[in-house]
């Protein structure tokens, strides 16, 4: 049973934010010429419709996931990484970027002897937190919200009888 999806990002949402207005003055700069008056306003929606889609930030920028799971008496925690190796991200290329699963060693443990949900809650967040660090360490931006707030409501009790 899949109990949470923690997306990853080549960067954060304000990073993209920076990048997508940089790009647009750049581009409406080379979209003036004094030969060809144009207005503001259309200036804007050019820019506008040429860095659409690249400009949303939610789920179009996705390089990875970690996904929990949990079988039986284990917890297990997945990454998806993208299949090619990526030197370099480009926010505004047309390709997609097919995610596999990394088969990571050692992520997972057993649940089956533990006594209360607050123990499997600490150790699910420390395996989460290792992973993320690790990941953060190589420059990428971990979208833990959707985990953070799941967690406060989640019954660790019920998940570990059930």
């Amino acid at each position: 049973m899949k109990l949470f999806e923690i997306l990853i990002y080549p960067f954060s949402r304000e990073e993209l934010v920076n990048k997508v207005s940089n790009a647009r003055l750049k581009y409406e700069v080379r979209l003036q010429n004094p030969l060809y008056p144009r207005r503001e306003e259309h200036l804007k929606k050019c820019s506008a419709m040429r860095f659409y889609p690249f400009s949303l930030w939610d789920y179009n920028h996705i390089i990875g996931a970690i996904v929990v799971k949990k079988e039986h008496n284990d917890i297990i925690i997945d990454q998806y990484v993208p299949a090619q190796d990526m030197d370099r991200y480009r926010w505004d290329s047309t390709k997609k970027k097919y995610l596999m699963n990394a088969q990571l060693i050692g992520n997972h443990f057993y649940i089956g002897n533990m006594k209360n949900g607050s123990q499997l809650r600490d150790e699910l967040h420390q395996y989460i937190n290792s992973l993320i660090e690790r990941i953060e360490k190589q420059g990428r931006f971990v979208d833990r919200e959707a985990f953070d707030v799941i967690d406060q409501f989640l019954d660790y009790d019920k998940l570990l009888k059930g």
